[in-house]
């Protein structure tokens, strides 16, 4: 085999495809240039500076200044991707008032956003991993980490991540009321189902649902109005 001629083979097909960052080397000559240099390059300028929207710019002037020197080959810029990232700054004192820590709360913002591995499925000899994460339009929306539930040890689900207000011992207590309300609302519906299942002979349904809903709908309102006043 010519090697000159099948690396000038290979080159031409690499070059075929636009927008496309390449080096040919063989492998050995690839592990000595990244030793030497810290990249696969034979000669690497580089650039140091906080700012990356500067360095961009005084990387792209030297790309330009390089351009026409008689030799060079292969010149390219590497590319310096933005990662948008969302920082959550947790307050330990307020977590600790509802029995939660600064690890809880980071979890579920990552699984929100980043999702988490929880198993494997195979099919065709192919191994596809299974991951929990929020829907597409959650994970690029702020407003959605402001409205995440949590779950609190002491039962129930508590949304106040992010939020700025001030939670008084009266105002903890009117919510663990709210929540009992509303767990006896719900076990009293369901039980009117099952009352007009059973007792009625009416069978499980659409139709059976919404009598049962407006049948409850005046206790309710009226647990309501009681509560709130």
């Amino acid at each position: 085999m010519n090697y000159e001629e099948t690396v000038a083979k290979i080159q031409e097909t690499v070059d075929g495809y636009p927008g496309l960052y390449r080096d040919l080397l063989t492998y050995l000559r690839e592990r000595i240039k990244e030793v030497l240099t810290g990249s696969s390059a034979t000669i690497v300028i580089r650039l140091y500076g906080e700012n990356l929207v500067i360095l961009r710019d005084k990387a792209q002037e030297v790309y330009t200044a390089l351009t026409d020197i008689e030799g060079v080959i292969d010149l390219q810029v590497q590319p310096q991707v933005s990662v948008p990232q969302v920082e959550v700054h947790v307050r330990p004192e307020k977590a600790a008032q509802f029995g939660l820590t600064a690890g809880v709360i980071r979890n579920a913002v990552n699984l929100l956003i980043k999702g988490e591995k929880v198993g494997e499925f195979y099919e065709n000899q192919n191994i596809f991993d299974v991951v929990v994460w929020g829907a597409p339009e959650t994970r690029t929306d702020l407003g959605a980490l402001r409205s995440l539930m949590l779950d609190i040890p002491s039962g129930g689900v508590l949304s106040v991540l992010f939020s700025g207000g001030i939670l008084s011992l009266g105002s903890l207590i009117g919510f663990v009321t709210v929540l009992g309300i509303a767990a006896r609302n719900s076990i009293m519906l369901i039980s009117h189902y099952r009352y007009l299942q059973l007792e009625d002979g009416q069978l499980f349904g659409m139709e059976l649902v919404i009598q049962g809903a407006k049948e409850r709908l005046a206790p309710i309102l009226m647990t309501a109005m009681t509560t709130a006043g």
